[in-house]
């Protein structure tokens, strides 16, 4: 295997908890601007018309002449009451004009500065502004102004991280992590799990079993080179089960070998050491001969027998020659 094929496992978890991580951040702004965020604004527009209403009630009981500073404590008390977290509360009079300037979130405050200032206008220009809720002041039957609610925002689309609902997305983004890292476990077990079943079946004398493992990581290689390692081990102990049935059949074969010289020893000699059969000098000069002969062939055969000894144990060699 070439070095440029290889996979390392490495890049393979780095890769699902990238992906992990994406997957998490996605699933953040779904859930923040499906749920999280629609349940906010309706929590924030109950709470905007409770105090728009209560606002635009406590001016109108005002005697005239209306004055800023009296507007001013009512929206601020109305405004701490009611908690307005991102909001601002305003009053507009009949003839169109703001008399009191809008309170900017904290958050977007910049410090030391308040609303009538230089540095607040500049953050006013970065924020957009949404009517949360809207209620007329009367006086009697005549309509004097408004008093609205409004949530102030970030221009910039960036400006969703900055919310205080941004914090409760931390929990979604481990729970993916946590659910990739149990994928990722699971997988890796089960090449395990493979591997540990190919050495528990090996070792029962099942030599069938592969992994056919692809991948081509660390534990790809590892589970190939088990293949391998099998495969090998099947080989030589078909190898070992040839040899030990050609040996047995040479065993056999020396054992009907050495049978047949000394079947005709021994009936030669029980021939010639019977008194009660008679034998010519020809006759008896036949069997010696005979007996000779297959001394000498017994010989061969255990001469034979000495040379295949030591060709096992390697104290001698072969050497092939071209016959006719």
């Amino acid at each position: 295997m070439s070095g440029t094929s290889r996979r390392s496992l490495f890049w393979t978890i780095a890769g699902m908890f990238f992906l992990t991580t994406v997957i998490g951040s996605l699933l953040q702004i779904v859930v923040a601007v499906g749920v999280l965020r629609p349940l906010e604004a309706r929590e924030a527009r109950s709470r905007a018309e409770l105090g728009a209403a209560s606002a635009a009630a406590e001016i109108g009981a005002i005697r005239p002449p209306l004055k800023d500073l009296q507007i001013h404590a009512v929206l601020a008390r109305i405004r701490d009451r009611m908690d307005f977290r991102g909001s601002s509360i305003v009053y507009r009079g009949a003839d169109g004009m703001l008399t009191t300037e809008p309170q900017l979130p904290r958050s977007f405050r910049a410090p030391g500065t308040d609303t009538t200032s230089a540095a607040s206008d500049r953050d006013r220009g970065r924020l957009r502004f949404e009517v949360l809720a809207e209620r007329p002041v009367r006086r009697g039957a005549a309509v004097i102004g408004t008093v609205q609610v409004r949530r102030w925002q970030p221009r910039s689309a960036w400006g969703f991280w900055e919310t205080r609902t941004a914090m409760l997305f931390v929990p979604f983004a481990a729970l993916a992590s946590a659910l990739a890292g149990l994928i990722i476990v699971r997988l890796l077990v089960r090449r395990l799990r493979s591997i540990g079943d190919l050495a528990t079946r090996v070792a029962e004398g099942d030599l069938s079993v592969r992994i056919r493992d692809t991948s081509g990581d660390e534990i790809g290689r590892i589970a190939e080179q088990l293949d391998r390692m099998t495969e090998r081990i099947a080989e030589a102990r078909a190898s070992l089960e040839r040899n030990e049935r050609q040996r047995r059949q040479l065993f056999a074969d020396i054992t009907h070998e050495l049978a047949t010289p000394l079947t005709s020893i021994r009936g030669f000699a029980e021939t010639l050491l019977d008194p009660q059969v008679g034998v010519s000098p020809d006759e008896r000069a036949k069997y010696t001969r005979g007996l000779l002969e297959e001394a000498a062939r017994l010989d061969r055969l255990i001469s034979d027998l000495f040379d295949l000894a030591r060709l096992e144990a390697g104290a001698s060699t072969l050497h092939p020659e071209r016959l006719d």
